[in-house]
Order: C-alpha cells, then sequence, then structure tokens
C-alpha cells in the first residue's frame, strides 16, 4: 500500500524521480521505460501520477539525457490526455517513437497534439 504523500521540495523530489528514472533507462536500445511509472517504489511518499510530475521529468530529461532516449514507453499510466506528455517529448531531441499502450487517451487529435 502507499504510504502518506510528505511535502517535498522540489529538489528532493527531482531526487527521487531521478533515481526512478535510472533504473528505468536502456542505455544499449535508448529507452527510456515509463510504463506503470506510479508503481515505482521510488515514487513513495510522493505524488508519483504521470501527469502530477511531467514538469520534474522533462526538466530531468533536459539536463540529463535529452540526446539519449530514442524510445519512451508511456503505458499503463491511465491517462486521459497526452497533452501532459508535452514537457517530457519536447526535452527528448532525439525520441522516435513513443509507446501509449493501455491508457484512457480516446482521441487520436488527443495524441497528435503531442507531435513535434
Amino acid at each position: 500500500s502507499e504510504g502518506p504523500e510528505i511535502q517535498l521540495s522540489k529538489d528532493e523530489q527531482k531526487v527521487k524521480v531521478c533515481s526512478a528514472l535510472v533504473k528505468r533507462y536502456d542505455g544499449n536500445e535508448k529507452k527510456l521505460n515509463l510504463a506503470e511509472f506510479h508503481q515505482d517504489p521510488d515514487m513513495s511518499g510522493m505524488k508519483r501520477k504521470l501527469f502530477e510530475i511531467s514538469g520534474i521529468l522533462g526538466e530531468l530529461i533536459a539536463e540529463k539525457c535529452a540526446d539519449l532516449v530514442v524510445e519512451i514507453d508511456f503505458s499503463n499510466n491511465n491517462l486521459k490526455h497526452a497533452g501532459c506528455l508535452r514537457g517530457i517529448l519536447t526535452a527528448c531531441k532525439v525520441v522516435t517513437r513513443v509507446k501509449l499502450d493501455n491508457n484512457r487517451i480516446n482521441t487520436l487529435l488527443d495524441i497528435k497534439t503531442v507531435e513535434k
């Protein structure tokens, strides 16, 4: 079960998110696996839904791995809209594949809003 959410500074949140990202990056295939990100144990005690922390994710990617991510998997995140992904995808300078399987995005038009 989830522990209580505690108020963390933005820097503390970035440290937690960064440690989760490091484990989810496959350097051989240049893939970032953000599937079921809200379930990541490193995210306990803080807001962890992708749409809640997309700004922090975008900042970290821009700072640390903007040229290293070719594919991102956003599957199984209960996303209703793709708009929250724009900052993450904008930070990734070389991304060519995005997976959105098993989310709740209803329209292709919504997905097109995040196209580069």
